[in-house]
């Protein structure tokens, strides 16, 4: 019976009941099914046409490769993106401001017209913490990307999530308007 009370008044069970407000890309490649050249329009979709995909591995793929050589590619066009500036990872230790800081650089790397700050989203996030009843500092990923993903949504830019088969802890900002071909580049994987 305590165990329930606690639950009740526990603001953290909170979090964890929190639903993902943002869209989450299964990029994984089917052997025998994904034309490797699909990448190349999701790369164009993430980048904006700013990058294009540099590792040779990408030019080793074929409708054949096995999916130890996808994430062969995968892990480096992956490596490259983060590198660059157009994929972010955030996971249960990022703290808020250099989410927020990323989400910046995103917007500055694409040249999207928003102006956001940092400081406005990580007064966004800790508004909802303390609407929760949590008045403390505390790291919480799904929270943060909610709280992006509705600040860029006033300027019509999507925060998105690349789901590699593992993690989905890999994001990314694209135009509203790119969300449809996003989507049938997805479904074109599976």
């Amino acid at each position: 019976m305590k165990l329930f009370r606690k639950k009740e008044i526990d603001p953290f069970f909170k979090l964890f009941e929190i639903p993902c407000d943002y869209d989450g890309y299964d990029l994984v490649f089917e052997q025998g099914k994904t034309s490797p050249d699909i990448y190349y329009s999701i790369n164009e979709i993430i980048t904006n046409g700013k990058y294009e995909i540099k590792t040779d591995k990408v030019k080793h793929l074929t409708i054949a490769s096995s999916l130890d050589e996808f994430y062969d590619f995968y892990d480096e066009w992956l490596e490259e993106l983060l590198k660059e500036g157009f994929v972010f990872r955030l996971d249960a230790e990022t703290p808020i401001e250099e989410f927020a800081q990323a989400i910046i650089k995103m917007l500055k790397i694409h040249a999207f017209e928003a102006p956001l700050n940092e400081n406005d989203m990580i007064e966004h996030y800790k508004h909802e913490l303390r609407e929760m009843g949590i008045n403390e500092a505390i790291n919480y990923d799904v929270l943060m990307a909610n709280t992006a993903a509705a600040e860029l949504r006033r300027y019509k830019i999507e925060l998105i999530d690349l789901f590699d088969g593992f993690s989905n802890c890999d994001f990314a900002i694209i135009p509203e308007h790119q969300i449809p071909a996003l989507k049938k580049l997805e479904e074109s994987v599976k």
